[in-house]
């Protein structure tokens, strides 16, 4: 089942970067609203309560009922971009995208890998994970909180495809039918490099060279 989640937010008239500073040092969020039928709206979201709701959230794709404050209804939405800080990972944006019960919307899903593959069991290889998530489209009653893959029967040399992610009701795969998802690579062997026979050449020359100098150091010993 999909899972909703509310979240109180506030309407704000300053933008820019200076008000958007402000408000960050306060403990809010500053954000936007895509609307279907409507222009953007600006808003302020409460830093600790966006903290519960992905909390609560434990990483689901879910749908979001935003309650702005001074509004009689509220509006049903998800999380289109979250723009956070590289240093201190301090979200520092919100972008929510309005979506209607009644129509199809495109968002994106976090993909879950179970089970430990029998070519990195059994055999020594490399489970390379090409796709972390993947594009969906779907209603919203639809929407799954994960997309959960299988990779224990993975052997060296195969992959899973996104042709082959399980089939959910209502969803649809945006994304090419033969790109890879995951698959099983064959350990990495390190192979030395072969001396051309220019370095061949050079590294018997200098061989020579420390065999004569030897000789020599040798023989003036005896001298001595």
């Amino acid at each position: 089942m999909t899972q909703q989640i509310k979240l109180n937010v506030k309407p704000r008239e300053s933008r820019g970067r200076g008000p958007a500073g402000r408000m960050r040092k306060e403990g809010l969020i500053p954000g936007v609203v895509y609307g279907k039928t409507s222009e953007a709206r600006p808003i302020s979201v409460d830093q600790s309560e966006f903290s519960r709701m992905m909390k609560q959230a434990a990483g689901a794709a879910s749908l979001v009922q935003l309650k702005e404050e001074g509004s009689k209804g509220s509006t049903l939405s998800v999380i289109q971009e979250t723009q956070v800080d590289p240093i201190t990972d301090r979200i520092l944006h919100l972008d929510f995208h309005e979506v209607s019960s009644k129509e199809k919307m495109d968002t994106n899903v976090t993909i879950h890998f179970n089970g430990e593959a029998i070519g990195v069991k059994n055999e020594g290889g490399l489970l390379d994970i090409v796709l972390h998530s993947v594009d969906v489209r779907c209603l919203p009653k639809d929407l799954p909180g994960f997309i959960e893959i299988d990779v224990s029967e993975l052997k060296i040399d195969e992959a899973i495809h996104i042709k082959e992610l399980p089939e959910l009701p209502g969803v649809e795969y945006l994304a090419d039918e033969d790109q890879v998802v995951v698959s099983c690579a064959a350990p990495r062997v390190e192979v030395e490099p072969e001396e051309t026979p220019a370095e061949e050449e050079a590294s018997e020359e200098e061989s020579q060279e420390k065999s004569e100098e030897g000789e020599e150091k040798e023989q003036e010993s005896k001298k001595d």
